[in-house]
């Protein structure tokens, strides 16, 4: 077991339409800067770092729901669901 990675608490929010819309089920996939440190110009959801000053994940996800998209909660969005949290170990950027 690796100790020396470093630990970050991180949130990741589906962002879909209403499973009733005429469309069907549609996910919101956004593609990442190439300056950014962990994984650059890859397609993924709306996520982000939770921080101390964060009461709770959902009001992490709610901080990064409106930074990356302008959507405002819950005049726009609402909470389907939520999973529980998971470990995720990337060697490759020596995180978990």
């Amino acid at each position: 077991m690796d100790t020396n990675l470093r630990q970050r608490a991180i949130v990741s929010s589906f962002i879909c339409t209403s499973p009733q819309a005429p469309e069907g089920l549609t996910f919101a996939l956004f593609k990442r800067s190439e300056k950014v440190n962990s994984y650059p110009s890859r397609w993924a959801v709306c996520s982000g770092s939770i921080s101390c000053s964060n009461s709770s994940p959902e009001s992490a996800a709610q901080r990064e729901i409106l930074e990356e998209t302008t959507l405002s909660i819950p005049e726009d969005i609402y909470l389907l669901r939520y999973s529980k949290p998971f470990l995720f170990i990337d060697h490759k950027l020596r995180t978990e």
